[in-house]
């Protein structure tokens, strides 16, 4: 993962996993990548163990990738969370 990889949360969903989606700002990620959820005075370890990328103009159709990097629209498939813990406007960081 590059160290100065930043995604902030635009959705959560909940179905047979926890999946993040965004924009990725800065950076780059790729699957195995141990991450941070930061956001609202909380700071959660994770794991990233999908990615799917996104067309930009088109958010129903995804590609599973590898990696992604600034620019890319994608969903993130994380190891560990809830609907309490996770939520729309946290960022996602590389843990160090």
């Amino acid at each position: 993962m590059d160290n100065n990889f930043f995604m902030k949360i635009e959705d959560v969903f909940y179905n047979q996993g926890i999946f993040v989606v965004g924009s990725i700002q800065r950076g780059a990620i790729r699957i195995w990548d141990k991450v941070l959820i930061v956001g609202e005075n909380t700071e959660m370890r994770n794991l990233c163990i999908s990615i799917k990328k996104y067309d930009s103009s088109n958010r129903i159709e995804a590609t599973p990738v590898q990696e992604a990097s600034a620019g890319d629209c994608v969903c993130i498939g994380l190891i560990e969370g809830s609907k309490f813990q996770i939520r729309k406007g946290m960022n996602l960081i590389p843990q160090v």
